[in-house]
């Protein structure tokens, strides 16, 4: 991808196979290069050349460029729908994840997305792009 060259990509599933919220996308660590989510009709990439900066290759890091996840939250739906199967002493959980809260700060260096309120709201389905490294 022009403009990204140097970076190293990461695509996390916001909630796991298991169920559950990703918890390798960590709040005040993850810098975000995309976020796919078909589901809700997202589709965003940070790539800075998009948007006419030009970073320093070698120099700048994802951290110069790129928004840091502030905040990732998920809301509890009580599902009741499935029932357990009879005979079926172990418990189900009726709570599933519902709708998924991700919330960014723009980087220093971006002065185009600075004042950008970057709240999405996303489904399970979604995918979030994390990128270290340096460009």
């Amino acid at each position: 991808m022009a403009g990204f060259q140097g970076l190293t990509f990461t695509v996390l599933p916001v909630v796991t196979s298991a169920g559950a919220l990703n918890a390798s996308i960590v709040a005040g660590t993850s810098r975000v290069a995309g976020i796919l989510d078909p589901v809700a009709g997202i589709n965003r990439m940070y790539n800075p050349t998009s948007v006419g900066f030009a970073p320093v290759g070698g120099t700048d890091t994802a951290a110069t460029w790129l928004p840091l996840v502030s905040s990732i939250s998920a809301t509890s739906v009580n599902d009741q729908y499935w029932t357990p199967v009879p005979g079926n002493t172990v418990p189900q959980p009726n709570n599933k994840i519902g709708t998924v809260s991700l919330n960014l700060t723009p980087a220093t260096a971006d002065t185009v997305r600075a004042s950008s309120v970057m709240q999405f709201k996303l489904s399970q389905n979604a995918f979030v792009i994390i990128a270290t490294g340096t460009f």
